[in-house]
């Protein structure tokens, strides 16, 4: 059944205690209005954690809110929209948590439990670049956030240079720059053969 038809029942045929205990507990929408009840700073902290947390499929054992946002049914998606919501006010905290992700293992090797479960690409490079463009939905960064992205196009694009296919997150990256700062930066060409970054070096100098 569709969520208004189900929710329209519910409220017909429960009281409203038990109408509120359901909602609290079962659905997003508890869990969503607990977290931005919050002071702003520690608001910023959760959303973040969580949005690491459940992008990661990390374990929930001794974290109770990820406990309770998985029992509750929150999504990656969920999260990301409380995200752009803060707006810029969290883009430090999303480029601190970029910087820990580029610095991780981007391939599974091939047999390993990793490959078996998620494919070529580790959760830390999927989710790397989801940050990146969640970013650039924010659409808001100050100078030593571009600065940042700016080390991290380098650090990848260094690190990707002798593979013979290179993974995206410089590509990305550079592309949510140039959607911050269109009249610095340009749009950034990929190698479709090799998935490296052709004009890098137009996004890691300094502007």
């Amino acid at each position: 059944m569709g969520e208004e038809f189900f929710e329209r029942g519910l409220r017909a045929l429960n009281p409203r205690g038990v109408v509120n205990a359901y909602f609290t507990q079962w659905t997003p929408r508890g869990l969503v209005d607990r977290v931005n009840g919050l002071s702003a700073t520690e608001r910023r902290w959760k959303w973040l954690a969580l949005y690491e947390g459940l992008g990661l499929h990390a374990e929930a054992a001794g974290d109770a809110l990820l406990s309770d946002a998985r029992a509750a049914g929150l999504t990656e998606h969920d999260v990301r929209e409380q995200l752009v919501e803060l707006g810029p006010e969290v883009v430090p905290g999303l480029v601190r948590l970029l910087e820990r992700l580029a610095g991780a293992p981007t391939f599974n090797e091939p047999g390993s439990a990793g490959f078996g479960r998620d494919g070529a690409f580790t959760r830390e490079a999927s989710l790397a670049s989801d940050v990146a463009f969640l970013i650039g939905d924010v659409g808001a960064a100050r100078a030593p956030e571009i600065s940042a992205l700016q080390a991290i196009v380098a650090e990848v694009e260094e690190r990707d240079r002798q593979l013979p296919l290179a993974a995206i997150l410089a590509e990305n990256v550079a592309r949510v720059l140039h959607q911050l700062r269109p009249g610095h930066f340009p749009k950034p060409v990929l190698d479709p053969r090799t998935n490296h970054l052709r004009n890098p070096e137009l996004f890691v100098r300094r502007r």
